[in-house]
């Protein structure tokens, strides 16, 4: 399984274009993002931490821009702790 960093969050929040006419949409970089969001998308733990959310239907692709739902809040473990 993939680890989310908080360096992984941070590229992926400067991705994404915050409350676009159709809602959150994510440009996706580069491959080590498409592997972050794979991770997250089809693991729940990782959902429950980062709060990420990719509309279905759409391939994670470098260059794709896809619809996103990004929570409110994350949860981040420091030195190993929740």
């Amino acid at each position: 399984m993939t680890d989310v960093t908080f360096a992984d969050l941070v590229e992926i929040y400067r991705s994404t274009r915050f409350d676009d006419e159709n809602g959150d949409v994510l440009t996706i970089k580069s491959d080590h993002m498409v592997a972050v969001l794979t991770a997250i998308v089809e693991t729940d733990a990782l959902y429950n931490d980062a709060q990420i959310a990719v509309e279905s239907g759409h391939d994670l692709l470098v260059g794709s821009e896809v619809p996103v739902t990004i929570g409110g809040t994350v949860r981040i473990s420091v030195c190993g702790r929740a």
